[in-house]
């Protein structure tokens, strides 16, 4: 049987625990972290890639940047 669940894993009771429990935990190479997407920063701060000082800015690769520089 796949490790997928089934409908049923769902539903409650006895085989529903059991299969919870056979289940293989993750291992923390397989867990990525989390990313932000968007900052906010009331007093403004630096645009990663024009310096202009903003109080919204973007994620674009591993830079914050302003809505002006980000590559929508």
């Amino acid at each position: 049987m796949s490790e997928d669940s089934t409908l049923d894993a769902f539903a409650g009771g006895e085989a529903a625990e059991e299969e919870a429990d056979a289940a293989p935990e993750p291992s923390a190479n397989e867990i990525a972290p989390a990313t932000s997407t968007y900052a906010w920063s009331p007093e403004g701060a630096a645009c990663e890639a024009c310096g202009e000082v903003v109080e919204r800015r973007w994620r674009d690769g591993d830079e914050l940047v302003c809505e002006s520089c980000k590559s929508w």
